[in-house]
């Protein structure tokens, strides 16, 4: 069944809305930041895709999509929240609880994930941002989906949240978010030239992306 919504969501990914081909465009509505439908995940893995290529992570794919950490896509620890902007989906987070099939952390940062996890602490890790960079707003927008994240685990309880970024925005949100730098990696896996920091948050960061 899984492999059967992927399929239905490569072949429906064509349909995602694009901003323009002439260069940025500015909002003119409120950014709505909601839980994405079924639908919408092919829409994310285009825009994933799309943005991803423009910054020299991935070369292009079959299809015009991409699925990273694919394995936590469609378990129920995991959910998409979307950015929508005069009807178009132009952003994009998700977040995992911590289960069966782990954390996107334990990926790239296997032994510092799992010395966390032995604390028997609740963990959450958030990754997949992505913002259509052709809109002038990116920023908000980036900062809209992480406040929906956030107020969304505060209602979970404020868990240990891990999530990575290039080292170059390691002190934003260390300075921020009040969030710690872990461990450096070189490489992000299934990416190119995506060196990988790993953050942790406490219950103190909710507030302070709030």
């Amino acid at each position: 069944q899984r492999q059967a919504q992927r399929n239905h969501a490569g072949h429906d990914a064509k349909l995602r809305k694009s901003p323009g081909e002439d260069g940025h465009k500015k909002m003119t509505d409120a950014v709505e930041v909601r839980r994405a439908t079924e639908d919408e995940i092919a829409e994310i893995w285009q825009l994933t895709h799309d943005e991803y290529l423009r910054r020299g992570f991935i070369d292009k794919q079959p299809g015009g999509v991409f699925s990273h950490y694919s394995h936590l896509e469609w378990t129920p620890e995991t959910t998409q929240l979307v950015a929508i902007v005069d009807g178009d989906l132009i952003g994009t987070c998700t977040y995992t609880m911590d289960g069966a099939r782990k954390l996107h952390t334990d990926v790239d940062h296997p032994k510092e994930t799992e010395l966390i996890r032995k604390l028997g602490i609740p963990l959450v890790s958030v990754w997949r941002i992505v913002v259509d960079r052709r809109f002038r707003e990116s920023h908000k927008v980036s900062q809209e989906l992480m406040r929906a994240t956030a107020r969304e685990l505060m209602d979970r309880g404020e868990p240990i949240l891990l999530m990575t970024c290039h080292p170059r925005h390691a002190m934003y949100y260390t300075r921020r978010l009040g969030f710690q730098a872990l461990a450096n990696k070189d490489q992000s896996d299934g990416l190119k030239h995506a060196p990988s920091a790993l953050m942790v948050g406490g219950p103190g960061s909710y507030s302070r992306i709030c």
